[in-house]
């Protein structure tokens, strides 16, 4: 990439992956490219991340070529992204922001399929598992009873799956295998891990099975004594195509190459990609190469084919498909209107003025709670002369911030230091001060949703749908805001043998998960006072 002039930065977030950047002219935009970079230990490339690899530089070169070429404005950014069989690289990577500024991002793979196909199917989400079972060695046929068996452990939890999978859909997948140390047949096992996989066609429907998982586990450990340790090693989306970008490539593909299908693909399998895809607009066509019978993704046969120039040559066609689609994002503003928050550059007067006064009014919310994270993108926004709306990756951040609610109890306890001391009759009754402040709550969290809605495909890979999203916002403003907070009392209410109001301890337990003898002690240290002991059981 260096030799045709990117600008290249190695271990780029993580050490095994790199950013290739090539920009021309000033205050274009930015399409992102990845070259997957990864292969199957013993048999190689059999998932076809060579050509994977060899496409994102090809795509990325062939953009730069139309930009020079007709000086045209525009960045490119072709990311090197490692780990994805079982490491989950590019889910790293969008973590650590490596897809910030995107536009949209483009890769393809390999797949059986009908000669010269392009596929814009989806494919299933994943969640990965450790599960490791601790047992009891013992002599197996001198004292076979002092033994806790965790092979055992580990065929039961296999075999409860087994006899689930009939009330499965037959879209679902649920597969495994077994891993032990030291073993031998005279010794009982003393451990045992069990690696498996739950996939489905949604991340809604993924997670439904999981719940019904991961009692096989359980069960197993039960059963043989052992002890269990289940880790949740990762997980990733099913692919949401942008609907923009696959009629473009398909319009393409149809006029020059061949045929485009919605079957195909990598339909039956997973991708870390997927997470990319409910993060900014994204696109990941299939596209076949001849395979032998029964020789697809993850045989020796697929690697033989990988390598074959037909292949190459099928790389070379939906390559040249994804940079034409590329360079449309570029330079096309109706084109990019058409995704999700994709006019960002095209405010007209009273936009930017709307904008602006959200932006202001989250930049007060941030710095009234101490949340960098939105000061930082509030302040980068408003900097900004186009005021070009947030990213998607911003968004993420902003609907993670608002999302999660460990931060609700301290900011709404914030809010309440602003008045006086309240009693636990009193308590009930927030003085006008802290009225206006609850209002400020409801406004913070209207601000969110508003900076938020448009990457409701983040909302949806969470909580299920954007309707469901905002339901959410709403019941974690009520809860911001108090109702309930505290319950009304009477001034005679009687006291426990701790000589406190046993409803007091009652509220703390609730309002901060912490235990009974914690709170009795907050309380006693706060010589009563329920607002200075709720924030000492916070903290």
């Amino acid at each position: 990439m260096e030799k045709h002039g990117f600008v290249v930065d190695r271990q780029f977030k993580i050490p095994t992956a790199w950013r290739a950047t090539y920009e021309v002219g000033s205050g274009g935009r930015t399409i992102g490219v990845n070259s997957e970079m990864d292969a199957l230990k013993g048999i190689g490339h059999a998932c076809g991340h060579n050509l994977i690899g060899i496409s994102g530089v090809a795509v990325a070169i062939a953009i730069r070529a139309a930009l020079e070429k007709h000086s045209l404005s525009g960045k490119i950014v072709l990311l090197g992204t490692p780990a994805e069989e079982g490491g989950s690289g590019k889910v790293v990577l969008l973590e650590k922001g490596a897809y910030e500024g995107m536009a949209a991002c483009l890769m393809c793979h390999p797949a059986p399929g009908p000669v010269g196909s392009v596929s814009l199917s989806s494919c299933l989400a994943l969640e990965r598992f450790i599960v490791e079972y601790h047992g009891h060695t013992a002599h197996a046929a001198l004292s076979p009873w002092e033994g806790k068996n965790a092979l055992d452990a580990a065929v039961l939890g296999y075999n409860n799956i087994s006899a689930l999978r009939q009330q499965l859909r037959p879209t679902h997948r649920v597969h495994g295998i077994f891993e032990g140390k030291d073993w031998a047949p005279n010794i009982i096992p003393d451990y045992a891990k069990f690696i498996c996989y739950v996939r489905a066609p949604t991340v809604k429907e993924m997670r439904e099975t999981v719940k019904r998982v991961i009692p096989c586990f359980e069960a197993a450990a039960l059963a043989t004594g052992c002890e269990l340790k289940i880790d949740r090693s990762g997980a990733t989306g099913d692919l949401r195509q942008n609907k923009a970008l696959g009629d473009e490539v398909a319009n393409i593909v149809l006029n020059k190459h061949g045929a485009i299908d919605y079957q195909w693909g990598i339909s039956s399998a997973s991708t870390d990609f997927g997470n990319i895809t409910y993060a900014l607009p994204s696109l990941h066509p299939g596209f076949a190469i001849p395979t032998e019978v029964d020789g697809g993704n993850h045989t020796p046969a697929f690697t033989k084919a990988a390598a074959t120039p037909v292949a190459h040559q099928a790389t070379l066609d939906v390559s040249e498909a994804l940079a034409a689609t590329g360079v449309r994002v570029l330079i096309d503003d109706d084109f990019f209107a058409k995704f999700p928050g994709g006019d960002g550059t095209k405010l007209d007067a009273d936009e930017k003025t709307q904008l602006r006064e959200r932006l202001q009014g989250l930049l007060s919310v941030a710095n009234r709670f101490g949340f960098d994270e939105i000061k930082r993108l509030a302040v980068k926004a408003l900097e900004n002369d186009s005021l070009v709306k947030l990213g998607p990756v911003d968004k993420i951040i902003l609907a993670r911030q608002f999302e999660v609610p460990d931060w609700l109890r301290p900011a709404y306890m914030k809010l309440c230091q602003r008045s006086k001391p309240l009693s636990t009759t009193e308590a009930g009754k927030l003085g006008a001060e802290t009225a206006a402040l609850v209002a400020q709550v409801r406004e913070m969290y209207s601000q969110a949703y508003a900076e938020t809605k448009n990457a409701h495909n983040y909302m949806a890979f969470e909580i299920s749908s954007p309707a469901r999203a905002r339901m959410e916002l709403d019941r974690e403003a009520d809860i911001a805001v108090g109702i309930n907070f505290f319950p009304e009392t009477e001034p005679d209410d009687p006291v426990d043998e701790t000589g406190i109001d046993p409803k007091d301890i009652a509220l703390i337990i609730q309002q901060t998960g912490c235990t009974r003898a914690k709170a009795v002690k907050v309380l006693r240290e706060s010589g009563g006072d329920l607002i200075n002991a709720i924030m000492a059981a916070i903290d």
